[in-house]
């Protein structure tokens, strides 16, 4: 039981560094090569469609607010970081951890990451998620509301709103830690928002 609480605590590690590199380093990248993807050119056009008072998007720009996974960009993003999550957590934690508990655990994280990402960017952007998002976000309205009240979603809509202001800081969205361990972390701006 040690070992399967060992894991998760670092399987949570692993998917919030991914997470940060994705974002600052293909997401933001100065790499030509990688400013051809396009994850990249769709974040960029994110930025440029958000209101910098507000944070609200315009309506050119609600396509690049979700993560699409029915497309095939999604499809082969998605296999793509499993392969690679499940392959490593693998080499790291066999036999200790079964493959099954591994892959189950490496798709439950994308999944969670989806689903937050779904539902709470809309709304940090102004915009309902079940108008711009479906089939992709699955809480209700009251589950919604619910949880904003929660200080997890309070921090993510702050930290989003301040990774916005910046655009070099706060590269986390759903899953915090590694913007603390690779000092891209600005609590000053966030504070401000809490």
């Amino acid at each position: 039981m040690f070992q399967h609480i060992n894991f998760l605590l670092f399987a949570y590690l692993f998917a919030s560094i991914q997470e940060w590199t994705i974002h600052k380093y293909l997401m933001h990248s100065t790499n030509d090569h990688i400013k051809s993807l396009s994850l990249y050119n769709n974040h960029q056009q994110h930025h440029k469609t958000t209101n910098k008072t507000d944070y609200s998007t315009n309506p050119s720009g609600h396509k690049y607010i979700c993560q699409d996974i029915l497309s095939i960009d999604g499809l082969s993003q998605i296999a793509i970081l499993i392969s690679i999550n499940t392959t490593i957590l693998h080499q790291m934690f066999s036999p200790n951890i079964s493959t099954q508990f591994i892959l189950i655990t490496s798709s439950t994280l994308l999944a969670i990451n989806i689903l937050v990402w779904n539902t709470f960017h809309s709304l940090v952007h102004k915009v309902d998620p079940k108008t711009i998002c479906q089939p992709y976000t699955y809480l209700s309205e009251t589950q919604q509301n619910h949880l904003m009240n929660t200080p997890y979603i309070k921090w993510l809509i702050a930290n989003h709103e301040t990774h916005h202001k910046t655009n070099n800081s706060n590269f986390n969205i759903v899953f915090p830690g590694a913007d603390y361990l690779f000092e891209t972390y600005n609590l000053t701006d966030l504070i401000d928002r809490l």
